[in-house]
């Protein structure tokens, strides 16, 4: 089942949570030219409702450590 995007409806979502003008955010991905791609759609995407991500591309090492909560704070993030 494809549904077709509803940027009205996805901003007046955000403005009932309380976030009007939307919110910054990042997507953190590897560094692979299918993956970094990926996340730049979803980024063009997010920033039709008002939400601005930032792409971070991650080489294996230190994109596989990101969520372990043992190497740090960042797994909050």
């Amino acid at each position: 089942l494809i549904q077709q995007r509803d940027v009205a409806k996805s901003r007046a979502l955000l403005a009932e949570a309380g976030l009007p003008d939307g919110f910054e955010t990042t997507i953190s991905v590897l560094n692979q030219t299918d993956r970094v791609a990926a996340a730049q759609v979803i980024q063009a995407q997010l920033a039709e409702v008002g939400i601005k991500a930032e792409v971070l591309a991650y080489e294996s090492g230190v994109y596989w450590s990101l969520g372990q909560q043992s190497d740090g704070e960042m797994w909050k993030d």
